[in-house]
This record gives C-alpha cells, sequence and structure tokens, in this order.
C-alpha cells in the first residue's frame, strides 16, 4: 500500500547508510546485483514512482566515516544528493516530540504529515537557523579589510577604507568591481566562492539584502550533502559538530542499556550459584518500571511525566508511532544484552557485554519507519521491527529485499 501524501502516489523510500555507502563505490567496484539496484533506485526516481529521502543521521554516520576517506564520503555525498535531491528530514526526536504532544493532549491525529517532519527550507534538518545578530559577521568582513590594507601607508590605507566604506553609496560600484575581479581569480581556500551566492552577500554586506535572507542561503548550502562533504565540513570546521548530532544522545541510550544490563549481574550470578533459572521476561518487567516510562517518554516529549501513571504514559506511548517504534527497539536492545549477560555470568564472566554509540544510530534511523512505504535497515534490526505492527511489511532488511519491493512500485 502506497502512502499518498499531499496527492502524490510515489512510494516513500528509506535507505540504509550502507546503501548510500557500497552503491556509490566506482562502478568497477560494483557487484552486478548492486548495479541492477541502483539503476532501478534512478529509474523509479526518474519516473516519479519512488521519493527518497536524506536525515541528518546519514550525514552524521558519514561524517564519521569520511575523516580518511575522502573520496568515498565525497561518492555518497553525490548519491545522497542525487537520490534524495531536496529531500531532508528533520532530525527523529523532533517527530517523537510532535507525536507526543498530540498525545498527552488527546488529539484524535497524532501522526505527523510529510510537510511536518521533513526540513523547510530555512531550516536545518528541522532545526531552525540561528537568529544571532550578525553584526559579528559585518565586522569580521571589516576587519579583513584593515588587514588586507595594513601594508599600505597611512594615506593610502585611509583612502582605500574611505573608498570601500559599505555605508557610502558611492561606495558600492567600486565595491562590486573588486569582488567581479576577485572571483575571476583562483579561490584562496578549496571553498568555492561562486557557489555561495556572492551577489547575495554582498548585497547582505552592503546592507541591500536582509540578515534573514544571508542565513537561509547558508542554511541551503549547508544543507546539500555533496556540498557539505566535498567543500564545507572541512574547511568551516563543521566535522566534530556533525558527528556529535547523534554521539550525545547515543551516549544517553547507552548508558541507560549498560546500566539495566550490569544491575542484572548479582541476580544472574545468584541464579547460577544456586541453580535457579532467571527469568528475564521477569527481569525486562521490572526494569520497565513506572519511573521508567515517565522517565524515557518525558525525555522524549521534554515534559515532566511524573504526575501521570505507568499506564496513561504508555497509552500515549502507544498513540505515537514514531516513539512506540523507539521503545520497542530500546527494550528489545536490553533484552538481547541481557541474554548475553546470562550466558557470559555462566561461562564465569562476570562484566556486562560493552554496548557501542553507534548502534544507537540505528534506533534513530528506524524512528522514521512509520513515515516510508519501504524502510531499509540491517538485518539486525530488521527483525526487531519485522512484526511491529507500525511498520507491518514495510521492512527491508536485505538489499533484494529492496530490489522486489521497488519492482512492485
Amino acid at each position: 500500500m502506497t502512502l499518498s501524501v499531499d496527492g502524490n502516489d510515489s512510494k516513500l523510500v528509506y535507505l540504509d547508510a550502507n546503501d548510500f555507502s557500497d552503491l556509490s563505490k566506482p562502478e568497477n567496484e560494483l557487484s552486478s546485483s548492486d548495479k541492477a539496484i541502483l539503476e532501478l533506485l534512478r529509474e523509479v526516481k526518474r519516473s516519479g514512482s519512488a521519493r527518497f529521502f536524506v536525515s541528518p543521521i546519514h550525514i552524521s554516520e558519514a561524517v564519521h566515516a569520511s575523516e580518511k576517506y575522502k573520496d568515498a564520503a565525497v561518492r555518497r555525498a553525490t548519491l545522497m544528493q542525487e537520490l534524495g535531491a531536496g529531500n531532508i528530514l528533520q532530525f527523529p526526536l523532533n517527530i517523537c516530540k510532535i507525536e507526543l504532544a498530540r498525545a498527552f493532549a488527546c488529539e484524535d491525529s497524532v501522526k505527523c504529515s510529510l510537510a511536518e517532519i521533513t526540513s523547510k527550507p530555512d531550516e536545518w534538518f528541522g532545526m531552525p537557523h540561528s537568529t544571532e545578530d550578525l553584526k559579528e559577521r559585518r565586522d569580521e568582513v571589516s576587519a579583513s579589510i584593515d588587514d588586507a590594507l595594513r601594508g599600505l601607508n597611512r594615506t593610502e590605507r585611509r583612502r582605500q577604507k574611505s573608498k570601500l566604506n559599505p555605508k557610502k553609496k558611492s561606495s558600492h560600484t567600486y565595491i562590486r568591481s573588486l569582488i567581479k575581479e576577485g572571483l575571476s581569480q583562483p579561490p584562496s581556500s578549496n571553498v568555492p566562492v561562486a557557489l555561495m551566492n556572492p551577489d547575495l552577500v554582498l548585497d547582505w554586506y552592503l546592507g541591500k539584502a536582509s540578515d534573514d535572507a544571508f542565513r537561509k542561503n547558508s542554511v541551503g548550502l549547508l544543507s546539500d550533502p555533496y556540498l557539505l562533504f566535498k567543500h564545507f565540513i572541512d574547511e568551516l570546521g563543521h566535522r566534530e559538530s556533525l558527528y556529535r548530532v547523534i554521539r550525545d544522545q547515543g551516549e544517553k541510550w547507552v548508558s541507560f542499556i549498560e546500566t539495566a544490563t550490569s544491575q542484572a549481574v548479582p541476580v544472574l550470578l545468584l541464579a547460577k550459584q544456586t541453580g535457579n533459572q532467571v527469568d528475564l521476561k521477569s527481569v525486562m518487567s521490572q526494569i520497565a518500571s513506572e519511573s521508567f516510562w515517565q522517565k524515557v517518554v518525558g525525555s522524549l516529549a521534554e515534559m515532566d511525566l511524573s504526575h501521570l501513571s505507568k499506564n496513561e504514559v504508555r497509552e500515549a506511548k502507544e498513540k505515537s508511532p514514531s516513539t512506540s517504534i523507539f521503545i520497542h527497539i530500546l527494550l528489545e536492545s536490553v533484552l538481547v544484552k541481557l541474554q548475553s549477560t546470562a550466558a557470559r555470568v555462566n561461562a564465569g564472566n562476570l562484566n556486562a557485554p560493552n554496548v557501542k554509540v553507534s548502534d544507537y544510530a540505528d534506533f534513530m534511523h528506524a524512528i522514521y519507519a512509520p513515515y516510508f512505504d519501504i524502510f531499509r535497515c540491517d538485518t539486525r534490526i530488521g527483525e526487531l521491527l519485522g512484526h511491529h505492527k507500525a511498520v507491518n511489511g514495510r521492512i527491508a532488511s536485505r538489499r533484494n529485499d529492496l530490489l522486489k519491493m521497488l519492482q512492485q512500485a
């Protein structure tokens, strides 16, 4: 069944990060099956029978992998741009927050529209651009001009500064001629100035374009995966901040899983010593206590839910498809770690297995799943999602599954 959004019957497709990575390899390195899939992806996009989307989680994962492999990162970003072409998603936790606000307000319709989960032109992956005063940016331009004139004698320096004063309309023609001449010269950095809309930037500096127009132009450039990876990440120093997009939250949820599993070690050890079996489902029910629901759902909703009962919170969670998916995977991950911990304790190892922060990216990808006709993920996550009612029948846990589902589009 195709999700009809705004009268458009295209299938909405979310690709796994590995799809962008593997399918963007040089042609001579692609397997015959991957070549067929890539050809089909391009075909369904051209025909309009499928629409592909890029999320901030795709970007954040690619940032981490790209530091040593710039060429591969640019190829991956090029494929993102080719297929996603302006279909940029909001940060996934924004979606949980919107859905839960509606659920707790007892609204009939909780699920977001496609327009609500996609990033607007003045947003960077759903995050509004900064509203800071751009006076500092103007001062930086003025300081750069002062530096450039520093080698002149005092009289000539004052004459040139007067000719370059943006507040004097008589200076505008001269400033524009200098900019035009500068654009014809080889750039001093790897950032292609022509892509930055120099006319708009100049109009902003001269006071003819608003700060808001300047910000929107900057946000648009940084939302383009190709430009981001080809030019801006390293030149403008964005790599660490982009990677922290998932790592900061990831550390929080990894800590939760590690705490839950490590606390079970004494119970499992006692069971081993007394020859008893531990019912892990019983342990899970203790972990998913009333405070668990209040804290976890409250964190996603950014609300204090301490006044609500476990049943009230769970009811709101069930109404929110993205939240339901997230908590489903979170609890399933805890259960898997408990099973692994039990096996380790039986073997004499009293250390709970480590949880990788990178695993959290899979949680974040999965939040989008209820909004897509075809949702690609790895086999492990696919097994966790396969029987969830919100995404039943939409999961492609293997690339061949993606091929079959797209051929039915």
